[in-house]
């Protein structure tokens, strides 16, 4: 929640560019969340989005430009000293939280919020993957529940940056057999989603079926957008969590009305084509909710998202990954997968750090690669 204590008009260093002199710019400086205080405009007492300098911004609740640059995932971490952990965190040029928010990252660093409103994510296991009538006011009900829930408790908190929706979506494909389409072609016609498909199918016998799949996702992002905005009408609101690979165009396309930014999961390889379609199809802002990359090692030779045989190499891949997408005026913030290595059958979730607490070698040269990259998008005229 807001902090009167703080002194919102003052800019003072910012923790975690450390290499500003290197750079050229050591008489700038960054505001307490993280803002560039050469670029501003007025202050909202939230974060918010905007232009400047031909470019797109997220701003500070005290009105400077920000691109975030976090990292993933510390739901999995067993240390408890939080505040060591955020130390760390900005003293390697981090200067977010993750996409999890857990409770005690509230009042410590920037931070997301990632909000489900279906149980459709690519990875869940078949017992738990499931699709809604999303015309069933019963539905609706239990949705809005769940939204009140994670959102009232940080209405007022100026460090969360917004939410984003469901993670990597299933929309336009089959999972374990099933798809939108069958599910509402087996409701029965008294059914709200049932009727609504039997209407549609009247109207338009001769439509692609897949094209019903605009009804669902409109339904669901108008209803679910209005209940965060009903708890919670201080803060960003982000698309799905698109992943490159499964991404509907259809879909896409009715969540814009509704929400501030794209989000997406992209390819551990840079693919600018992939990063300008979506801007200039969408026309929104763009927000790397996720992104895995990692390195072989003696002990876990599989590794998710492997890109590199060693730290060297990898550092240096990372390094041209960072520089290229802050280059790209669209995008808003990045997020890294992760923060702490987790091991799971057959292969390592890397993160920054081991499970003992000990980072890589490579992570202590990482605050001079993410501060050259975002002052070189602050500075660019």
């Amino acid at each position: 929640m807001k902090n009167s204590s703080r002194n919102l008009k003052v800019c003072t260093i910012y923790m975690t560019l450390l290499t500003l002199v290197s750079f050229g710019v050591s008489a700038q400086e960054f505001d307490e969340f993280g803002g560039f205080c050469a670029i501003s405009r007025e202050a909202t007492g939230y974060f918010s989005l905007g232009q400047a300098n031909g470019r797109h911004f997220l701003f500070t609740p005290d009105g400077h430009a920000f691109l975030a640059l976090g990292i993933n995932h510390f739901h999995t971490t067993q240390r408890t000293d939080y505040n060591r952990i955020i130390e760390e965190v900005k003293s390697w040029g981090f200067n977010s939280g993750c996409y999890q928010g857990p409770k005690w990252m509230w009042e410590r660093i920037p931070y997301s919020k990632g909000i489900n409103l279906l149980e459709i994510r690519s990875y869940a296991s078949e017992d738990v993957f499931r699709y809604e009538d999303v015309f069933d006011p019963s539905y609706l009900e239990i949705l809005e529940t769940k939204i009140r829930n994670i959102v009232e408790p940080m209405v007022e908190n100026q460090l969360l940056i917004g939410y984003f929706l469901t993670d990597m979506p299933v929309w336009s494909r089959s999972k374990y057999g099933k798809s939108w389409i069958k599910y509402y072609k087996s409701l029965p016609e008294y059914a709200p989603g049932g009727q609504v498909f039997q209407g549609w199918k009247q109207k338009y016998p001769e439509a692609n079926e897949q094209e019903f799949l605009a009804l669902v996702a409109r339904q669901l992002y108008s209803t679910g957008t209005a209940f965060i905005r009903k708890y919670d009408p201080n803060h960003l609101i982000f698309s799905d969590r698109y992943s490159e690979y499964d991404i509907s165009e259809l879909v896409v396309r009715e969540v814009l009305p509704f929400v501030d930014a794209i989000a997406t999961q992209p390819s551990n390889e840079f693919h600018p084509k992939y990063f300008d379609y979506l801007y200039s199809t969408f026309q929104k802002p763009i927000f790397i909710a996720d992104h895995v990359s990692s390195f072989e090692t003696d002990e876990y030779p599989v590794t998710m998202g492997q890109v590199a045989k060693d730290e060297e190499s990898y550092l240096k891949r990372y390094n041209d990954y960072i520089d290229k997408i802050f280059t790209l005026p669209f995008i808003i913030g990045f997020n890294k997968c992760q923060f702490e290595n987790e091991e799971r059958p057959g292969l390592l979730k890397q993160g920054l750090t081991k499970i003992n607490g000990e980072p890589y070698d490579y992570v202590s040269r990482l605050n001079d690669v993410h501060t050259k990259s975002l002052l070189r998008a602050y500075t660019a005229q």
